[in-house]
């Protein structure tokens, strides 16, 4: 495996050495279309983790109300 990345990068190689370049920025840029989606997708996990907090809040103020009606 050692001598196929030797290969692959070496400079006597130089259109396969061009072609690895552009494969490792193309693997780059995927991982950061990979990385925008999953902050996307818990930018919204946090938006419904805020909106089920606001839930138990109510619910508890509402509960303690009523018991202390009851008493």
């Amino acid at each position: 495996m050692r001598y196929y990345w030797e290969a692959l990068f070496s400079v006597e190689y130089f259109p396969y050495w061009e072609f690895s370049m552009l494969c490792i920025t193309a693997l780059f840029v995927s991982a950061l279309i990979r990385l925008i989606v999953i902050m996307g997708a818990v930018k919204e996990m946090r938006k419904d983790i805020a909106e089920l907090k606001e839930m138990v809040v109510m619910s508890h103020s509402i509960l303690t109300k009523i018991l202390k009606e009851k008493k």
